[in-house]
């Protein structure tokens, strides 16, 4: 079941069911967190529910992703990319970081 409280100007929406992981989110309204409640718990019912811990994001994409949309904003980004490739052939294990 879902519980729903007023917190630091925010509702927050938890939702605590057994084998399902505890979810928490914060709305702007009660209606969208009472909504947002029953929209999952209808898909924990149903069996449709996946868990966002099933997706295949890895380290290494997450730092690809920084490398190709954060680091050319920086000032020193090209710095950046040298200390990653040192990084890289410092620990064979790493994998590919640049």
């Amino acid at each position: 079941m879902a519980s729903i409280r007023f917190r630091t100007n925010k509702w927050q929406c938890r939702i605590q069911r057994q084998g399902f992981p505890i979810l928490s989110k914060a709305f702007d309204t009660k209606e969208d967190a009472q909504r947002w409640a029953r929209g999952v718990e209808r898909s924990m019912d149903l069996g449709e529910y996946t868990s966002a811990e099933t997706t295949t994001t890895t380290l290494g994409d997450l730092i690809d992703r920084y490398r190709k949309e954060v680091t050319p904003s920086k000032r020193g980004g090209e710095q950046e990319k040298y200390r990653k490739r040192s990084i890289n052939r410092a620990i064979p294990s790493a994998g590919e970081l640049v």
